[in-house]
């Protein structure tokens, strides 16, 4: 089931509105604006996201990144259909 969640989260189209200005990536992003996470589908932290591949959280000893798999988001926005999966 993590796997299915890593490569179809339900809380994918989430947002957050960001509390101040910053940049990323060389890119500014605005105090108000409104950005979405998709670090399930980033490359870096879950390598070879095409195939599909349950033994990906098999081996605890290579543990995932905090806070880069949320399949049903976290803290005060947290999915509350979380009890029913």
């Amino acid at each position: 089931m993590q796997e299915i969640m890593q490569l179809n989260p339900p809380t994918f189209g989430s947002t957050r509105i960001t509390t101040k200005d910053t940049k990323f990536c060389g890119f500014d992003i605005l105090k108000g604006w409104r950005v979405a996470s998709s670090t399930h589908m980033d490359a870096n932290i879950f390598p070879e996201l095409e195939k599909f591949d349950p033994s990906r959280f098999d081996n605890t000893s290579k543990a995932v990144v905090p806070f880069t798999y949320l399949p049903f988001g976290g803290g005060l926005h947290i999915c509350h259909e979380i009890g029913f999966a």
